[in-house]
């Protein structure tokens, strides 16, 4: 359930500018929730912290798909979003040279969109893990009841 929340808030479009807090948020969550169902809070850190790794895990793959449904509405189909992003990318600021041409026309062609976007994907997916395993351990601490 905290997956799909931190996944959800992720990738709808404005509510995205919130993403870290959504995906530390995610395995705060997470944790929140294993303390309700179950008899027994989580004491140590690298439990809270695995739970939120995993937490990450699926709320990336909720993310992903929220937020490729949402671009494809809003620019109104693939080709068009694909050729979003070319118009950016061309607009992007690089240092003249050779190395920069390069990168544009690769970047154009169809390999260099997908490699783009797995590249973008990979970061998403680690920085959603890491953000999330970190929210875990932030929850197991926030949570501890005093004895």
């Amino acid at each position: 359930m905290a997956s799909i929340c931190s996944g959800v808030l992720s990738g709808v479009p404005v509510l995205n500018l919130g993403c870290p807090i959504w995906m530390i948020g995610g395995g705060v969550l997470a944790v929140y929730f294993f303390d309700l169902k179950h008899a027994r809070p989580l004491v140590r850190l690298a439990d809270g912290a695995r739970l939120g790794m995993i937490t990450g895990f699926f709320g990336f793959f909720f993310y992903f798909f929220v937020n490729l449904l949402s671009q494809l509405l809003i620019m109104r189909g693939p080709q068009r979003m694909l050729e979003a992003y070319r118009q950016a990318i061309e607009k992007y600021p690089m240092p003249p040279g050779p190395e920069a041409d390069q990168l544009k026309v690769f970047v154009s062609t169809p390999g260099g969109m997908a490699a783009l976007f797995v590249l973008g994907a990979i970061f998403s997916f680690i920085t959603f893990v890491l953000l999330s395993t970190a929210g875990g351990a932030i929850g197991v601490k926030a949570l501890k009841k005093e004895s």
